[in-house]
């Protein structure tokens, strides 16, 4: 018997069909833990003379035991030996990772704790912003991304990809260290940013969700100097995936989007362990802001279609090939895009709790039609569809946009990154943040050896029915 999600009823036949439903929940589809050695071999340590100051929008994946972060947006604050400060966006061609085997303070912005090896002086190591970080427990492919017009590469065509392969996956024996190999593309385009990506481990497989592309899928940069007909003011309909079951013979597959679900940028994705291969749950997102860009009359259709993906959520069963909208109620989040999502799945399998950080309206790139990104914290508990609000920073300057969440424990959400609305100023905070999920408040360090089992916080718990 195959589980159908959750789809639009009455509150009866919700109230029957979640009945039914959670007895299907399975616990064979695991995420992956952090016990495990990576045996990556890798280097060099950021300098105690400067720190990350942002970091917007870079490709992020928890592989095993370590966060690897790659292109983005990258500021650095350098201090002279005058003492005076400056911050440099100035791509490096490093590729950057956090150990989740050692222990390391939060309250230092994580200068010590995010190091960096260097990545080849070729094509391989051309930056990208927005894109995806896909992997398995075995592999990552870096994939889709703005390229900045002026790095412009013929070398990097509509199918140019790049994968590095980590650990051993088949009779084949990997080189030492691990090194990138590019990739050709089948069925799907390099041109493609700013969708809601999900990795699934278990699986094999990951996700991409709309996001923004150019006309008839061509090739688009940032806006920055390109020509007009070459930037990404359309939406993708589609769901893009990849199956990594076979190192180096990588499935890709694109399917189309119902026009019922509507496309967007900058949503999230999250892969719940219902039904046969799992659902998507999408959340959030923007209008293509591109489309708009440098303009001031947004229109209030443009503003509250943000506010939709909000009160509503979209539901894909992957083995049926179906989607399904359901409505949510509750202490809502205001139009939320580039923020960041973890789940955490209740002791008994009868729930999930996707916690939903940071983030901004995104209307368009004038900042004064944007509030400034969100410092709070939010829970979307399901099958209950019901949100609410866990953490509320009033301080607006602790916000950010940009950023990445990884699922470090049970009961840890670690970020990394992030920006606020104008370039050279740095995120507060520092760059690597903790939430505690049970607490519902923030660490100031990080021990590997320091987590408990994830339970429901007596505040969702209540709110969703439970005394």
């Amino acid at each position: 018997m195959r589980f159908s999600p959750w789809s639009q009823h009455s509150a009866l036949e919700t109230s029957a069909l979640i009945t039914f439903l959670f007895p299907l929940f399975s616990c064979s589809h695991s995420t992956p833990t952090t016990g495990y050695s990576s045996g990556l071999g890798l280097g060099r340590r950021a300098t105690s003379k400067e720190i990350i100051c942002s970091w917007d929008r870079p490709q992020s994946v928890l592989f095993r035991d370590t966060i690897f972060l790659d292109g983005g947006t990258l500021t650095w604050q350098i201090t002279g030996e005058d003492g005076k400060t400056e911050t440099n966006s100035k791509p490096r061609q490093q590729l950057y990772y956090l150990n989740l085997t050692s222990a390391f303070s939060l309250a230092d912005d994580g200068k010590t704790a995010i190091q960096s090896t260097a990545k080849p002086d070729t094509n391989m190591g051309t930056n990208f912003k927005n894109g995806f970080m896909l992997a398995n427990n075995y592999q990552f492919i870096i994939y889709g991304g703005y390229m900045e017009y002026l790095d412009k590469d013929p070398s990097v065509g509509p199918t140019w990809s790049l994968a590095r392969d980590i650990v051993q996956n088949g009779e084949t024996p990997l080189q030492n260290p691990p090194k990138y190999r590019t990739l050709t593309l089948e069925k799907v385009t390099r041109y493609i940013a700013a969708g809601g990506s999900v990795n699934v481990p278990s699986e094999n497989k990951a996700y991409v969700f709309s996001g923004a592309t150019g006309k008839d899928w061509g090739e688009f940069y940032t806006t920055a100097g390109a020509p007009e007909n070459a930037t990404a003011t359309y939406n993708s309909t589609n769901l893009i995936s990849v199956d990594m079951s076979t190192m180096g013979s990588e499935k890709w597959d694109n399917r189309t989007i119902p026009s019922g679900i509507p496309a967007r940028k900058n949503a999230e994705v999250v892969w719940l362990p219902v039904g046969s291969q799992g659902t998507l749950v999408v959340i959030g997102g923007a209008l293509n802001r591109d489309s708009v860009r440098f303009r001031t009359d947004i229109t209030d259709e443009q503003k509250t279609m943000g506010q939709s993906f909000v009160d509503n959520v979209h539901l894909y069963d992957i083995a049926n090939d179906k989607w399904y909208t359901q409505q949510t109620s509750g202490d809502k989040p205001p139009a939320t895009s580039e923020f960041c999502t973890v789940y955490a799945p209740s002791q008994d399998g009868k729930s999930f709790q996707i916690y939903a950080y940071g983030g901004w309206e995104d209307f368009s790139s004038i900042p004064t039609n944007s509030n400034p990104p969100s410092a709070n914290v939010y829970v979307l508990s399901l099958p209950a569809f019901k949100w609410i609000k866990v953490y509320e920073d009033k301080d607006s300057t602790h916000g950010r946009k940009g950023h990445r969440c990884h699922k470090v424990a049970d009961n840890l959400m670690m970020v990394v990154g992030g920006a606020v609305v104008s370039n050279g100023i740095c995120i507060n905070e520092g760059v690597v943040r903790m939430f505690n999920m049970n607490t519902l408040k923030w660490e100031d360090k990080y021990d590997p050896a320091v987590h408990d089992a994830y339970k429901v916080p007596d505040v969702v718990y209540k709110a969703i029915g439970g005394t």
